[in-house]
């Protein structure tokens, strides 16, 4: 399958010079044009100087924008659209007419509100009790898959991710294909949003829009799927086999039992052991 893969180096917006992440993202004519209406003049000199690790810190620490929206989350969805227009442009689907200020900043107002609205359905009417957390076992004939992701403190973009699949007996199954039999799945993580994100879905404008989609796709394949939240003390396997992936390569590795390193976890997870957290209710 033809992915529309390039060799050119140059820019596809304004043709005339070599194209790195700066240049894409805020040193093309275009893109230092929006740069520009979104951020006070007086910031300018830094702004458009630093290199790429430095610009970064810049705009996470510090309000640089005109407009009263909160700036590292203007910053981070220019960054995106930039990287997603120039993207476009290449490959042929891009519309090179709209202005993009003005679809900034209705993203960022769109992403705000959302957040608001997470805050306050998280905050309202919360009291805390402490309880134990621990993992479950699925319902006789359901399969529990648990799944985590990673990342190395050390290289910021090193990022990993694992999981573990197991039977209504909490044992390991190990073992991932649509072949394998299941009309049953429940798909367990910690992240709260990810289970969201994936529930509800996602406009076609959303970053993770195609990974979304992605996972829909799979989950037709499936007679059910359920996704639920958990919290990280009972995600304790999954949360081990993403750090254990960094002892890999950079492909999907398959273990047809379970890794020395977790069958602890597993026996404590059968068991029924927890861990005691205090958790809004």
């Amino acid at each position: 399958m033809r992915r529309g893969m390039t060799n050119v180096m140059t820019c596809s917006r304004c043709g005339g010079t070599y194209e790195d992440v700066l240049h894409a993202i805020r040193d093309c004519p275009r893109a230092r044009n929006l740069w520009m209406r979104l951020v006070r003049s007086s910031h300018w000199p830094e702004f458009f100087s630093r290199d790429l690790k430095t610009w970064l810190q810049l705009n996470v620490s510090k309000q640089l924008g005109r407009l009263d929206q909160d700036w590292p989350s203007t910053f981070a969805t220019t960054c995106w659209s930039l990287w997603r227009w120039r993207n476009e442009a290449i490959f042929g689907n891009g519309d090179d007419h709209t202005d993009w200020f003005f679809t900034v900043v209705h993203r960022v107002r769109n992403y705000c509100e959302d957040v608001k609205l997470v805050h306050a359905h998280q905050t309202k009417n919360s009291t805390r009790i402490n309880k134990v957390v621990k993992w479950d076992k699925p319902d006789y004939g359901w399969v529990k898959i648990n799944v985590d992701g990673a990342c190395c403190k050390d290289q910021a973009s090193s990022a990993a991710c694992g999981g573990m699949a197991r039977n209504a007996h909490g044992l390991f199954i190990g073992a991932f294909t649509l072949h394998y039999g299941l009309c049953k799945v429940v798909l367990e993580m910690d992240s709260l949003t990810a289970r969201e994100l994936v529930r509800s879905g996602v406009v076609d404008s959303h970053p993770c829009a195609a990974l979304i989609r992605g996972i829909h796709s799979r989950c037709s394949t499936v007679g059910e799927v359920s996704f639920k939240h958990v919290y990280r003390e009972g995600n304790r396997v999954a949360d081990a086999m993403a750090a254990l992936a960094y002892t890999s390569d950079f492909s999907l590795v398959f273990h047809q039992s379970p890794p020395g390193e977790i069958v602890t976890l597993l026996d404590e997870d059968a068991m029924g052991i927890g861990s005691l957290r205090s958790c809004v209710v």
